[in-house]
């Protein structure tokens, strides 16, 4: 085995040829450095080998409609991603551009962009099965292959996204939405019930009327980005539904809203708390300012300061939980991927 020149606090280089034995017996923090460095790199091969001599860590939580925790190890996400387009082209979901154009000549379909979209769908169609729901749908959603099949290999981008999320994308993806025409009419009450019931279980945060489209007999959840699950749910605006709610059910639908904020293992009071009530605190907080004749320097830097911190949070954390990186790139095989005959 060779010492490394590049960090003498590894055991020995991550190119350099060594035996299981010899990574065995090294001591325990000379192995996580040498794993940790293996993640930090990218190095795929290396680190699948190191975790069958033992290095893997137990599996983190998976929170909402991710597929990998950010707190993996760069192996399994590896494999995760790859096995995740393979069950897409099994399941009719992965095109080839020549495959679509023939299959969509009969459908509409809208050009969207991330494969976090997909994600989410699959996410809220488990739990409209979990739950029993019958009035609540998501639009299918599928990918096609923007360049050719004879590339040599597909790279999807994967970064962790806000609380505990990770989002995949890749530039030779595209995504598209099955189109769902909208009727014009008000939320039954058992509508009502499921559409709350999904929201909560599904922890849907992006609560606007227009992220759902009415038809005859369904409601479609068309707003499926990782966006829309990334936060806490602000029950307070709820109150935007009211729009598509009859007046003879504004009581029952203001009663559903409030039961959900009234369970008492809420994590946070505030997510409750009527519009008013938040209009008000921001408006003791702008006197405030105003009355001790705030600096604009200091309410510049201020602004500065959240988008700062903004920009941050959207940045990836690197899968051993030290450091904030970029994206980072998976690369795949074409061939492995779409060797899958087309269903």
């Amino acid at each position: 085995m060779t010492v490394t020149d590049k960090n003498p606090e590894l055991p020995f280089s991550l190119d350099a040829s060594f035996t299981d034995e010899e990574f065995l017996s090294l001591e325990s923090r000379s192995k996580t450095q040498f794993y940790r460095q293996a993640n930090l790199e990218h190095r795929v091969p290396l680190v699948t080998r190191l975790n069958s001599l033992g290095m893997k860590q137990m599996t983190p939580t998976i929170s909402g409609p991710s597929i990998i925790s950010p707190l993996m190890d760069i192996a399994t996400k590896h494999e995760i991603i790859i096995n995740y387009l393979k069950h897409l082209r099994e399941t009719s979901r992965l095109f080839t551009r020549e495959e679509f154009q023939s299959f969509s000549k009969n459908n509409k379909w809208l050009k969207k962009s991330g494969i976090d979209r997909l994600l989410g769908s699959d996410h809220l169609s488990v739990k409209i099965t979990e739950l029993g729901l019958k009035y609540l749908k998501v639009p299918r959603k599928l990918v096609v292959m923007k360049s050719p099949i004879d590339d040599q290999s597909l790279v999807v981008k994967g970064w962790q996204y806000g609380e505990g999320l990770y989002d995949l994308d890749s530039d030779q993806l595209e995504v598209y939405a099955e189109q769902i025409k909208s009727t014009e009419r008000n939320l039954r009450r058992e509508e009502i019930d499921e559409l709350i019931k999904l929201i909560a279980s599904a922890n849907f945060v992006d609560l606007w009327p227009q992220n759902f489209v009415i038809t005859k007999d369904n409601i479609y959840v068309i707003d499926t980005e990782f966006k829309s699950f990334n936060g806490r749910i602000e029950w307070a605006k709820m109150t935007r539904f009211l729009s598509i709610i009859k007046p003879e059910d504004e009581t029952y639908f203001n009663r559903q809203v409030e039961e959900k904020c009234s369970k008492p293992n809420k994590k946070d009071d505030l997510n409750c708390k009527g519009y008013n009530e938040i209009k008000n605190t921001l408006r003791m907080i702008s006197n405030f300012a105003e009355d001790n004749k705030l600096e604009k320097k200091e309410v510049k830097l201020k602004q500065k300061l959240e988008k700062i911190v903004a920009d941050y949070r959207r940045v990836g954390e690197d899968e051993v939980g030290t450091r904030w990186l970029r994206p980072r790139t998976f690369t795949f095989p074409l061939g492995e991927v779409i060797s899958e005959k087309f269903r």
